[in-house]
């Protein structure tokens, strides 16, 4: 009975591990790059001021080009930046022309200047393959299956290795099948806790895909009650009576008294009109839960007319297992522990592949499982790396500059598949995986300073290392 029971384990772990393994490498790889999100984005646009300013200051700048281009539009936002000093300004409705369109712009804090920065979708690509591979409402399904696999995996595969933790301590280098398990399992338990934690938070962004039934228990399937619950700031219509709006500085202040923390975006519905209502949403950087609290403020007035920082249980429950996700808490300390945890994460699903076609030796090598494992574990790398090149090497005055980032990503991703289905030999494995390091070396190079660049630095070391691994796995 038990021999039954680990035979199933093993059959169950194999297959699903190899059927959303691909899946699941996209998904950990993008997910470890993304760590690093905002200060990628703000990388891949130099141009944008370096140092940061107070929220005060960029309110101001704000305020100031609003009111002079779009003093009666039907909304404003306003989002200043917590990584560089450039503040976001968006409105829609009419502009002071009376011409009814809406528009966008970002400016220097300080001097008030447009900021011409390069056109670059920045980390976006990244992130829509890890939330839903490229491929809309399916990839979310796809996305939502394999974070459940992974939970499947994990839990089988502490039953299949069952001297796991004693493995842990050894690694036999240049022997074949054992060494890849050697490495899958040092992987395995170094991110034990993490795989899990990062696993079972990422099914709670799906709460009502995922649990419909939950939806219509708690809530009747009423999905707006549901929403009430997350946030529901103060609304109200225009009333057609114009009333010029307060200074936006007085329930800055009064807003970051009543939330305890810095206000990451400004929207301000009706400007100009007596029913005017300005809203601030906290940021959540600086503390586990994912809430973004909020007050609201007449216009006209800048009287306080409600602000929420509570939540119900299971609602704040859903907050901070999103938040445990994004990693968002904890400084940069944080962000390098989740940033390692992930590339070992990372090398436990590739590990995982590539054991299916050793253990089948030589001639499984030549199929089209091995295929894909190549395409995909070391095609990505030279994807991304080919994407981040691209920001620095393609010209800043090109037309759809961005969408031509975008689409050298997965041009590089298919011409590695084109490849892989055609040579796939180890010394294409090597090619690959240092041509990414090479990539990812020319863009620190020209990129500058800073911990975006320390960490693609430390990625092209990563990959290099492993690429002339891969070298001494085709001589052993």
């Amino acid at each position: 009975m038990k021999a039954n029971f680990h035979l199933s384990m093993i059959w169950l772990h194999r297959w699903s591990g190899l059927i959303f393994g691909w899946a699941l490498y996209v998904i950990a790889l993008t997910g470890t790059v993304v760590v690093f999100s905002d200060e990628i984005s703000v990388w891949m646009q130099p141009e944008l001021p370096a140092n940061t300013v107070a929220v005060e200051q960029a309110l101001i700048t704000a305020q100031t080009h609003l009111q002079r281009a779009a003093p009666v539009a039907e909304f404003w936002s306003i989002t200043p930046s917590a990584h560089h000093g450039g503040v976001t300004i968006a409105w829609a409705g009419a502009d002071s022309a009376g011409n009814d369109r809406g528009d966008n712009a970002l400016f220097d804090a300080v001097t008030g200047a447009v900021v011409a920065a390069r056109d670059s979708h920045g980390t976006e690509p990244l992130v829509d393959l890890h939330f839903r591979l490229h491929s809309g409402p399916v990839g979310m399904w796809i996305v939502a299956s394999a974070g459940m696999v992974m939970l499947l995996g994990l839990v089988t595969g502490v039953i299949v290795h069952r001297r796991i933790f004693r493995d842990f301590f050894m690694f036999r280098i240049g022997k074949g099948q054992r060494s890849w398990l050697d490495a899958h399992n040092i992987a395995g338990v170094l991110t034990l806790p993490f795989q899990f934690v990062i696993a079972f938070t990422g099914l709670m962004i799906f709460p009502v895909l995922l649990m419909p039934g939950a939806l219509q228990a708690g809530y009747g399937g009423d999905r707006a009650a549901y929403v009430s619950d997350w946030y529901l700031p103060t609304q109200r219509e225009a009333s057609g009576m114009s009333a010029p709006l307060a200074p936006l500085l007085p329930m800055l202040a009064a807003a970051e008294h009543q939330l305890g923390g810095r206000i990451e975006q400004i929207a301000v519905a009706h400007p100009g009109d007596a029913a005017a209502i300005v809203t601030f949403w906290r940021g959540t950087d600086d503390r586990l839960s994912m809430m973004a609290d909020w007050a609201a403020f007449d216009g006209p007035s800048g009287r306080m007319l409600a602000s929420q920082t509570r939540y119900p249980p299971g609602i704040e429950t859903s907050g901070v297992m999103v938040g445990l996700h994004f990693a968002k808490f904890g400084g940069a300390w944080t962000r390098w522990l989740y940033f390692f945890s992930g590339l070992a994460s990372t090398a436990l699903i590739a590990t995982g592949l590539l054991l299916w076609t050793v253990k089948r030796g030589p001639e499984s090598g030549k199929g089209l499982v091995a295929a894909l494992n190549l395409a995909t574990i070391a095609g990505l790398p030279m994807a991304i790396a080919a994407y981040f090149a691209a920001n620095r090497l393609l010209p800043v005055d090109l037309t759809e500059r961005g969408e031509w980032e975008i689409r050298i990503l997965f041009l590089s991703w298919a011409a590695c598949l084109g490849w892989a289905l055609m040579h796939n030999r180890w010394a294409s494995w090597a090619g690959m995986m240092l041509g990414a390091a090479f990539l990812l070396g020319i863009a620190t190079i020209l990129g500058g300073t800073g911990p975006v660049t320390l960490s693609l630095a430390l990625s092209a070391v990563a990959l290099g290392t492993t690429g002339l691994l891969l070298i001494r796995g085709a001589r052993a």
